[in-house]
């Protein structure tokens, strides 16, 4: 896990690559990697690369980047890990002349060998940048379900490409505010891919490759070497016999999930909570350990809710002591939260109502030694946890589709009842059901589409919301499928999971040079699991929590599913002292609209 930054300009009349901006670059990229930092600048001076490494794989000089391929054809830089590199490296190195043990050169190798096809052969997480000088073409990819961030910005005739967008707001002046961004942000309380704060760069998104070849005046777009939803929505299809063992089946994938994400050259530990997803992965990881080996755990708590059910301090503490795990509880209070607001600000790669929590405990997990972590995210997304599984099918299909233009005017005529209720997206119940798109909008939206012109100009709003053509998006997301409980999956993955919990567990972790890997956000995963989610004895969290030898407490298997609680809004109204009008402290509006201001004043 790392941090990579290139620059390139391939116009007849180029200029030279700036090693001082490329300086500034590295600066901003450095707690991404600690360990070690390098730069080279290729001959023709028309190609420059960086990178900020955290050692976990083939921890030797000789796994620095950016690295060479021993032709000199190849050189690459490289964020995150390929896991099944072993296997790949086995398959290749007929034909290649390998000088490490990193998965890095196996990245060059597979690429020389079956070019973009060697996408689909990586297990793991990745954004790399390639340059090849042969053919005198950059690459960039990313993996399918963008764990790892990557972007670009075009600056003149130069392309510079980086893991984070503060990144690149260093490389010039000039940045503008993106309305439709902001429009995005204030929908979702995180901006959708492939848009930033800023007009002038973009993210390459999740399960694309983009090529830039020297002499042509026009590139070729981005294109998806991962088809998301039509991939997972062919898996689900696949017929699974109806008396297949679904705990057989679901124990073999998780077992194989998690000892895969456990490649590391460097101990690797649990985040753990008192939920079903990470007091599961604690347990197969002590389960898969070697025998010496003792699991390291660690649990955020907040003295605000200590003795409360709030608190699941505790009960993470009970699993831990049952596991035998090296186990550590991380307190934190209202004048920790605002005494690390400015540095948090600081790390946030782009406006987020969340990931406070994972900023903390990435913060202590790295303070106690680790640099590798496992995450339970991905969990609610693939065994449907959330809520929303039953609430938006209910929506979507009890409502017929020919009442919404009755509801546009009941939520015209309520608008103001339902705002007094302190449910504001009350008044759009009727408009926002009829079909999964509307319903899943009115589920996760932050604000409605009819409110935005609250916090930007009217005009603006409707231009941003006709760019960001949401309910066309969606739709296109969940159409693939005719199951209910798929059509979940694949919203939730591709909309809160992708734009929101992922990119917020990159910069909240990275803040700290701590790796968070996500073993139930794996695509060999997701096919094996999605068929066994719609048997008649259908595979669900219950199902996966049993998976471990060592069972888990019966009152973590039979503990009603809560949402991971922090008194962000308790704390930010306290800390104003009523000086910004932060009246409505149980919502995440008067957070989010404070995020996006401070955010755009740390640029």
């Amino acid at each position: 896990m790392c941090g990579v930054f290139a620059a390139f300009d391939f116009a007849k009349s180029f200029s030279k690559i700036d090693l001082d901006v490329m300086g500034r670059v590295s600066a901003q990229l450095a707690p991404r990697g600690p360990d070690s930092s390098g730069m080279w600048i290729s001959p023709c001076t028309q190609v420059g690369m960086g990178h900020r490494r955290l050692a976990i794989i083939d921890l030797s000089p000789s796994g620095e980047q950016p690295m060479h391929e021993a032709t000199g054809r190849y050189t690459i830089v490289f964020n995150g890990e390929i896991f099944n590199y072993r296997e790949l490296r086995e398959q290749l190195k007929s034909g290649f002349e390998f000088r490490t043990s990193s998965d890095t050169e196996v990245i060059i190798a597979a690429w020389h060998r079956w070019g973009t096809e060697c996408l689909n052969k990586f297990r793991g997480m990745f954004a790399f940048v390639l340059w090849d000088n042969h053919l005198r073409q950059v690459h960039i990819a990313r993996d399918a379900f963008g764990i790892k961030p990557i972007y670009i910005r075009q600056v003149g005739s130069q392309i510079w490409v980086a893991s984070q967008v503060k990144a690149l707001a260093l490389v010039a002046s000039g940045l503008t505010e993106n309305n439709t961004a902001k429009a995005g942000f204030f929908l979702w309380g995180t901006i959708p891919d492939p848009l930033t704060p800023f007009n002038e760069i973009v993210a390459l998104p999740s399960g694309h490759v983009i090529t830039y070849e020297f002499g042509k005046t026009t590139q070729a777009p981005a294109r998806d070497w991962f088809q998301f939803s039509q991939t997972f929505a062919d898996a689900a299809s696949v017929a699974i016999p109806s008396n297949t063992d679904v705990a057989a089946e679901l124990r073999a994938a998780m077992l194989d999930t998690v000892q895969v994400h456990r490649e590391a050259d460097v101990p690797v530990g649990v985040f753990l909570s008192a939920g079903l997803d990470s007091t599961t992965l604690a347990a197969l990881s002590c389960e898969l350990a070697a025998s010496e080996q003792i699991i390291q755990t660690v649990t955020l708590a907040f003295s605000e809710y200590a003795g409360t059910e709030n608190d699941e301090s505790g009960l993470a503490e009970m699993v831990a002591r049952e596991l035998g795990t090296q186990h550590t509880t991380v307190q934190i209070s209202k004048q920790d939260f605002t005494d690390e607001l400015p540095k948090l600000f600081a790390a946030m790669d782009q406006p987020s109502y969340d990931g406070v929590n994972t900023y903390f405990v990435s913060k202590a997990t790295r303070s106690a030694g680790l640099k590798v972590a496992l995450s339970g995210l991905g969990g609610d997304e693939l065994f449907g946890g959330y809520a929303s599984f039953k609430q938006v099918p209910q929506l979507a299909e009890s409502v017929p589709g020919w009442l919404q233009p009755t509801g546009v005017l009941m939520r015209q005529l309520f608008s103001g009842v339902a705002v007094g209720l302190g449910k504001p997206k009350l008044a759009g119940a009727l408009e926002y059901s009829g079909s999964y798109e509307r319903a899943y909008l009115l589920r996760r939206g932050l604000f409605m589409p009819w409110e935005l012109d609250q916090v930007m100009s009217k005009a603006d709003a409707i231009n941003a919301l006709t760019e960001l053509a949401t309910l066309p998006s969606l739709a296109a997301t969940h159409q693939t499928s005719q199951h209910a409980q798929t059509k979940m999956s694949l919203l939730e993955a591709a909309w809160f999971m992708r734009h929101q919990l992922l990119r917020d567990s990159d910069w909240a972790s990275m803040a700290h040079g701590l790796e968070l890997r996500v073993p139930l956000v794996d695509v060999d995963l997701w096919k094996k699991v999605l068929p066994l989610c719609l048997l008649p004895d259908p595979a669900n969290k219950r199902k996966m929590a049993m998976t471990p030898k060592h069972a888990l407490p019966d009152v973590i298997l039979n503990r009603p599913k809560t949402g991971f609680c922090i008194p962000v809004n308790q704390w930010l109204l306290e800390a104003d002292g009523g000086q910004s009008g932060l009246s409505q402290a149980s919502s995440l509006r008067p957070w989010a609209q404070h995020v996006w201001e401070w955010w755009m004043e740390s640029i």
